[in-house]
């Protein structure tokens, strides 16, 4: 198994953990998108394993409106 097929499955084993975290273990992740806990996560597990790897908004927190639709 080559380093590319190494990564592969490393970030399909990490998808599936994450999608059986509960939806408020989700959303903590979420929460700390940008944060300085995500940065350094991010140096320690590296970019090239968190390449491809996306993480959304939480889903039960509201963001605030912007711009012309926020009256």
């Amino acid at each position: 198994m080559d380093r590319e097929e190494v990564m592969m499955q490393l970030q399909s084993e990490i998808r599936e953990r994450f999608m059986a975290l509960t939806e408020d273990e989700q959303d903590l992740i979420r929460q700390n998108k940008g944060t300085p806990y995500a940065m350094v996560l991010r140096k320690v597990l590296g970019n090239e394993l968190l390449s491809g790897m996306r993480v959304a908004d939480p889903k039960n927190i509201s963001t605030p409106r912007r711009g012309l639709g926020s009256r």
